[in-house]
């Protein structure tokens, strides 16, 4: 299974920089991807937070609401369960282990936690500090450029 951060995930529905380099990734694997409850909830929120920033208009983020449901509802898209306490012990370990190491944040090692918790073996992030982690956790990473 191939894990996505949320960073990557927003830039299939909002272009912007480097959405063209993701779109691309995403649609030479033509496989559905695997969402969870927080990147669910990180995605629809960067939504919402376009708008409040006038980045996007009010239509235009209800319209990406609809695209992103209608994902789901075509399969492109496929909703995963996470156990919870699993994440969060498996985010304390990471932590002890790569913290003062990699500089992470909460967000970035919850997403690689998670990863490890669905038995992800690729991890695709914009982001390099967490692109570290998940190779320091045993993730093969791909790292793909936010300014394509």
């Amino acid at each position: 299974m191939t894990y996505y951060d949320t960073g990557v995930l927003v830039k299939l529905y909002v272009p912007e920089l480097g959405s063209q380099g993701v779109l691309r990734f995403v649609s030479e694997r033509g496989m559905a991807i695997q969402v969870n409850d927080l990147q669910y909830g990180e995605a629809t929120n960067a939504f919402a937070l376009k708008a409040f920033r006038q980045e996007i208009s009010t239509a235009e983020r209800l319209a990406l609401r609809a695209k992103w449901e209608g994902d789901f509802s075509a399969g492109r898209l496929r909703q995963r369960s996470l156990a919870w306490p699993e994440v969060f012990q498996q985010g304390n370990m990471l932590t002890e282990a790569h913290s003062l190491q990699i500089g992470c944040r909460t967000l970035d090692i919850l997403h690689v936690a998670a990863a490890l918790v669905l038995h992800a073996t690729e991890f695709v992030t914009l982001d390099d500090r967490q692109r570290r982690l998940a190779l320091a956790a045993g993730l093969n990473t791909v790292s793909l450029s936010p300014l394509e």
